[in-house]
């Protein structure tokens, strides 16, 4: 699986079947994903979670999993999280009204292995507030 940042906000993977793009919806080749429910497309397993008025979309592809959490979601309940599962990847926006701070709490209760954040200046802004805790992996580009 490759990961590239393709916009500020928006990720493409590439599996061997399929490019996917993630912002506030997936898109696997020709089918969009807009909401919560589960669906299958080119081999990857795409869960929309919902969570207040606001989904958050799991992706497992390549014995990868990734969770792109919305803006403004700063902490689940109990029973997200154990839908959520295990991560590996996990999608954060960081925006002038979402600071690391706020988003912290969420890397802390889902534990990914590496954190990628999303929106324009995201990553220096999160390196900055005290997020690159050293623990985790960041994707610059």
């Amino acid at each position: 699986m490759q990961i590239s940042r393709i916009k500020p906000a928006t990720i493409e993977l590439k599996t061997k079947l399929a490019s996917v793009v993630i912002n506030d919806h997936i898109q696997i080749g020709e089918v969009i994903i807009d909401g919560p429910g589960e669906y299958d497309a080119a081999e990857v397993a795409t869960v929309g979670i919902p969570h207040e008025d606001k989904t958050i979309y799991c992706l497992s592809a390549e014995d990868m999993r990734l969770c792109s959490l919305p803006e403004g979601v700063t902490n689940l309940p109990q029973s997200v999280t154990e839908q959520i599962g295990s991560v590996d990847i996990l999608l954060v926006p960081i925006t002038e009204t979402v600071t690391v701070n706020d988003v912290l709490g969420v890397v802390n209760q889902l534990e990914p292995t590496m954190i990628i954040p999303l929106g324009e200046g995201a990553l220096i802004r999160f390196q900055k507030q005290g997020g690159d805790r050293g623990d985790l992996g960041l994707m610059a580009k």
